[in-house]
């Protein structure tokens, strides 16, 4: 059963570039959750294909006094100042991001809520799932282990995962870094999970990272420039920025990921170096 009147706003954020074939049924996931009220804010980054008409008509249909939806459009800028526009227009007190090609579980938001309500943490995170679009499942990734240490590792947690405290975004100004092109997910999720007083596992896989035939995020790594240094300027910023706040082993978490950064681009460009060399030779 939906409980609506005493609940929290929750605000979902769904970046759309060309997603016709995939946003009605990640829409679909938002209006099969077990909580209410929620406010999903859907930004439309500047979408060539049918999105728009669809996400129109599923609001249209869909919209009530427990379940808004708010599309907004913008040129094509990148799926980081699509996020960043949708915190400045949120107005819940938490914000769960997702992807418009993924979905999440029924229980998931309601899970979370009621997990950071007892709890009083800033952030909850659960399990995923890869999913083929044919609807078979293909591995499980769990998150019940140190998330700063897998950070710290180089590693990331998967966008959708967590329920994150809005208070805690707004205050410390943690905004999606819109100059980068690629894993903008590790630099976000490094500042969050750093600045978070606590975070809360949540055990269940919510999430469904679904693999399809259509153009996906991670395909476009292989042809784009790893940006070492405006990752590098990121961290750096952030460590400076929230030096008075961020306890000695967080900081410390922060230097590892940034002298990891170096050593990658190093290593990056000795590669080239030498690959020059070759062909010269």
């Amino acid at each position: 059963m939906i409980e609506k009147n005493i609940n929290p706003l929750v605000t979902v954020i769904i970046p759309v570039y060309n997603r016709a074939l995939t946003i009605e049924k990640t829409l679909d996931s938002i209006k099969k959750q077990l909580y209410r009220p929620i406010e999903l804010i859907v930004v439309d980054d500047g979408s060539s294909d049918e999105s728009m008409e669809i996400i129109e008509r599923w609001s249209r249909n869909n919209n009530d006094e427990y379940l808004s939806l708010l599309y907004k459009y913008q040129d094509n800028a990148g799926a980081p100042k699509a996020r960043n526009e949708g915190i400045i227009l949120s107005h819940g007190e938490y914000i769960q991001f997702l992807d418009s090609d993924d979905t999440i579980t029924p229980e998931k938001i309601k899970e979370q809520v009621t997990v950071l309500k007892k709890s009083n943490a800033d952030m909850a995170v659960c399990d995923y799932i890869y999913i083929y679009e044919s609807g078979l499942p293909s591995k499980i990734i769990k998150n019940d282990y140190d998330l700063r240490g897998k950070i710290a590792s180089g590693h990331s947690i998967y966008t959708s995962t967590p329920l994150i405290s809005r208070k805690i975004i707004l205050n410390n100004c943690i905004y999606w870094n819109e100059k980068l092109k690629r894993n903008q997910d590790i630099d976000y999720f490094i500042k969050v999970i750093c600045i978070c007083d606590t975070y809360i596992y949540t055990p269940g896989v919510w999430c469904n990272y679904i693999i399809h035939s259509g153009e996906q995020i991670s395909d476009k790594y292989a042809i784009t420039a790893p940006q070492f240094i405006t990752k590098i300027v990121s961290l750096t910023l952030f460590l400076y920025n929230q030096r008075t706040k961020l306890s000695v082993r967080r900081k410390k978490i922060l230097v590892v990921c940034i002298v990891r950064i170096l050593i990658n681009m190093m290593g990056y460009w000795s590669k080239k170096y030498l690959k020059k060399k070759k062909r010269i030779a």
